[in-house]
């Protein structure tokens, strides 16, 4: 438990580091991305502004690398879906690239699914019954280690994800299906 609560490394303070550039550095480069609607917009900008706010914590107050980079796992599922936005806004002969590469658009869809799923719709709520039974196990210890942002802000940032990524699941699920072309199958 001391060492989920105090322990810190090099990697772990490096990865922090970068997770809040590139959130406050999406922040603004989304303001310049014409496609997204207004509620998208909002989603965003509260998930990244939240989520540098946790991570810049634990880089002030030097503890809690262990709660930001579980969390942070969750990212590996953004070099799917980079790769998905790529192939559709890139360009070969004027056709996008996931119809020039179509296999390759289904087998990284198929990987942005299983990610998702894996490390978002599964890994939060781990984090979240990790955490909670940390707090239940040693309540005293828990809450000696931390202040109102580890105690209350982190798990209900956490919880804000799993909602977000449970509401994102729907159009990578119907996103799949479309690509592998299921979805006119069953109509």
């Amino acid at each position: 438990h001391s060492s989920r609560c105090a322990g810190a490394s090099p990697a772990a303070g490096w990865f922090a580091r970068c997770f809040v550039a590139r959130c406050l550095t999406h922040t603004v480069v989304m303001f310049f991305y014409r496609k997204m609607k207004a509620g998208e917009v909002v989603l965003m900008l509260l998930h990244h502004l939240l989520s540098a706010a946790c991570f810049g914590h634990v880089l002030v107050v030097r503890r809690g690398y262990f709660w930001a980079s579980l969390a942070g796992c969750c990212e590996v599922t953004n070099i799917f879906l980079s790769i998905l936005f790529s192939m559709r806004e890139l360009t070969y002969r004027g056709a996008p690239l996931q119809e020039v590469f179509p296999k390759l658009y289904v087998i990284n869809g198929t990987f942005l699914f299983l990610s998702f799923a894996v490390l978002r719709l599964t890994l939060f709520p781990v984090w979240l019954r990790l955490y909670f039974l940390d707090l239940a196990t040693y309540p005293a210890e828990t809450a000696a280690c931390g202040d109102w942002v580890d105690l209350y802000l982190n798990p209900g940032v956490i919880g804000f994800l799993l909602l977000l990524s449970t509401y994102w699941m729907v159009p990578i699920t119907k996103g799949l299906m479309k690509a592998l072309g299921v979805s006119q199958k069953l109509k």
